[in-house]
């Protein structure tokens, strides 16, 4: 729930939500995998170039971290990313997605997936399948 509000106030600062409702936004938690310890939230905001993805994790190591949607669920994810996001800094990413809409990717089977590092590609660390809506 911290990362969760953390999340949402670093977005409300780049003002990015002062004008959102509850249509326009989803929040997706980002559960442990693999014992890491690592969890969070990503907001996913529809804007008008597109959709606005913002991630905040606790429990990461220090190493930039690869993230991005893929196609699936957490229990069952299609290896190839359907969308990759700039890289967990921190804790932290920010990312634009354009040609793709919230409708689009909150239809169903989507789901945002952490890896440990580019060096340890294949080691997930934390996912969230995205709430149908």
């Amino acid at each position: 729930m911290l990362v969760r509000i953390a999340a949402l106030a670093a977005a409300l600062v780049l003002g990015s939500v002062a004008t959102s409702s509850a249509a326009d936004m989803v929040f997706v938690d980002l559960a442990s995998q693999n014992n890491s310890g690592e969890v969070g939230t990503a907001i996913l905001r529809s804007v008008p170039e597109g959709v606005l993805v913002i991630v905040g994790t606790s429990g990461q190591g220090s190493d930039p971290q690869p993230n991005h949607i893929h196609k699936g669920s957490c229990a069952h994810l299609d290896p190839k990313p359907a969308y990759p996001f700039k890289a967990l800094t921190n804790g932290t990413s920010e990312t634009l997605l354009t040609g793709v809409t919230l409708a689009q990717l909150t239809s169903g089977g989507y789901a945002i997936n952490i890896h440990k590092s580019v060096k340890e590609i294949g080691i997930n660390v934390a996912c969230g399948d995205i709430p149908k809506q």
